[in-house]
């Protein structure tokens, strides 16, 4: 990344020429990495990732410790700037010093790309062991109401490669090399639960049962009656995972890909659906329920089905689940899945929580769970804005008109002040969120 010191020209007016040059010092762009790092503070998110990762350096030569590395990698990818490449510049920002732990002006850089791509090459399986279990305790530390009951949505998703990192394989249903990474999120309100890297050729339901056997007992230690529901898509359709539900008194409601015995259950309710549609002229939607067993089950378990006819043609799904009800009401319950997509789309495309640019699959793997961490200080700011308009923004939306704030930072003995602009429109979203972070 090359600096312009020189004057770039812009255009002329009849008596000036206007341009510009990167000179201000002691200015940011991105003041709102402060809000950023108040959040932080409130979670004990990053200190409690350093605390958990084994720090193998030797401490006499340490100059940039676990926590500020972290803070500063995590905070950069929530601000936008997902490649270690951009510390280069960054790390002279006075704002992103001050958020890291550093005197803004008269503190020592912050870490260089080289320093951080060593982090993410540094860290082991134990550790990243220990990190999916804290972005758990994290979650459960967060909840001060008692919940009666709890949605878990589990979703895979690509990440495409490029290059010759390990376990990055080709994927027939997405035609590219790529890793295959598995979201879980807290369906009652959007809070990621999970994040772990799967090869490319990894079945949609890989690593989700190894999950939820260690993800019970902590839910279960925290609200002890809580009600769990599994909510899945048909990839994940399968009778350990029924099984497991089952044994452990928790419900599901999971897709399942359709055939031949699904269809004979169903053909009745498609039948009315289509003479439905002969006799009145309009589309006909019917949802019907039915008993379905696989030659290598135990026993029966409850599908419900979605019969949807229309001039052009029909269309059924199917679902698998434990749940009473009536078989509308649990098709429409889960149908609500599928807001699952936005959560991956933030996470994707407003945290770029897809770039896997690592050659190893371990080092690939803790950057996964560094733009866990950016999501989940993302979401917690949002969740802080509750009863503004903006606690409805999408993340990108969030960080454009409340994060990138330019400002100029100004430090003095006693005290060190950020002065921003002052025509920035949300200057009220500012005073809530400090009010509503600060410890008192």
């Amino acid at each position: 990344m090359s600096k312009h010191t020189e004057q770039l020209p812009l255009w002329a007016t009849r008596r000036q020429e206007v341009g510009a040059i990167f000179d201000a010092d002691h200015t940011t762009s991105d003041a709102g990495v402060s809000l950023l790092s108040l959040v932080d503070r409130r979670l004990g998110l990053t200190a409690a990732m350093a605390s958990v990762i084994q720090d193998r350096r030797n401490p006499l030569y340490v100059v940039h410790p676990m926590a500020e590395l972290l803070r500063q990698r995590i905070y950069q990818i929530a601000l936008g700037w997902e490649d270690c490449n951009d510390a280069t510049t960054l790390r002279h920002d006075p704002v992103y010093k001050l958020a890291v732990g550093r005197q803004p002006v008269s503190g020592d850089d912050l870490a260089s790309q080289p320093t951080l791509s060593r982090l993410e090459n540094a860290v082991s399986e134990a550790d990243l062991m220990r990190l999916w279990d804290l972005l758990i305790d994290v979650y459960l530390a967060r909840q001060s109401k008692r919940r009666r009951r709890i949605v878990i949505d589990a979703d895979g998703t690509n990440a495409e490669t490029h290059g010759n990192q390990q376990l990055a394989l080709f994927n027939g249903l997405y035609d590219q090399t790529c890793y295959m990474p598995l979201l879980i999120f807290c369906g009652t309100d959007q809070s990621l639960l999970g994040a772990i890297l799967r090869p490319g050729v990894a079945g949609q339901a890989d690593e989700l049962l190894p999950f939820l056997i260690r993800f019970l007992p902590k839910l279960r230690a925290k609200w002890p009656k809580v009600q769990i529901l599994i909510r899945c898509d048909a990839g994940f359709s399968s009778p350990e995972l029924y099984d497991w539900c089952e044994g452990n008194g928790v419900d599901y409601i999971v897709g399942i890909t359709p055939n031949k015995r699904l269809a004979a259950l169903s053909a009745e309710t498609l039948a009315a659906a289509q003479l439905g549609l002969k006799v009145v002229g309009v589309p006909h939607r019917i949802c019907g329920k039915g008993a379905y067993k696989a030659d290598s089950w135990p026993h029966a378990r409850k599908v419900i089905w979605k019969v949807e006819v229309n001039e052009h043609r029909s269309n059924v799904r199917y679902v698998m689940t434990n749940l009473p009800g009536l078989p509308i009401t649990l098709y429409e319950r889960y149908c609500q899945r599928g807001a699952s997509e936005n959560w991956i789309k933030a996470f994707k495309s407003a945290l770029n929580g897809d770039r896997m640019s690592c050659h190893s699959a371990m080092a690939n793997c803790f950057r996964l769970m560094l733009h866990a961490a950016a999501y989940v200080l993302m979401h917690a700011l949002r969740e802080m804005l509750a009863g503004t308009e903006a606690a409805a923004w999408q993340f990108d939306t969030l960080r454009l008109r409340l994060l990138k704030v330019a400002g100029w930072v100004r430090q003095t003995v006693r005290k060190i002040t950020l002065h921003l602009a002052s025509s920035h429109p949300h200057q009220d979203l500012w005073a809530l969120l400090t009010q509503r972070l600060s410890p008192t």
